[in-house]
């Protein structure tokens, strides 16, 4: 795992502290014609980072959720759950309990 080459797959992040995780998805995409959506161009597929539903710089991402594999089952899970504030801290003391 090199440091500034995100690798292609699915992840977890906080952005804050004591926050909620986030389910991160790294993959390269192929640009389409504007015209005709179904037809991809002749390029070089690039990285795309999607932190949640919100496309992000895959660099920054990297350095946050490297360390943090998932499965791509997880992954769809955590997009599934109810929104959450991310920019927030979560006190597991004040939730009230499961059962």
């Amino acid at each position: 795992m090199l440091v500034n080459s995100p690798e292609v797959g699915w992840y977890w992040l906080r952005l804050v502290r004591h926050g909620p995780w986030l389910p991160v998805a790294i993959i390269k995409e192929t640009s389409l014609d504007p015209n005709f959506p179904d037809n991809p161009m002749d390029r070089s597929p690039v990285l795309a980072c999607y932190v949640g539903q919100c496309e992000v710089d895959p660099i920054w991402a990297w350095h946050r959720c490297a360390g943090n594999p998932i499965t791509e089952e997880q992954y769809t899970k955590m997009l599934g759950e109810p929104a959450v504030d991310a920019n927030q801290p979560v006190d597991i003391r004040a939730m009230k309990p499961a059962f």
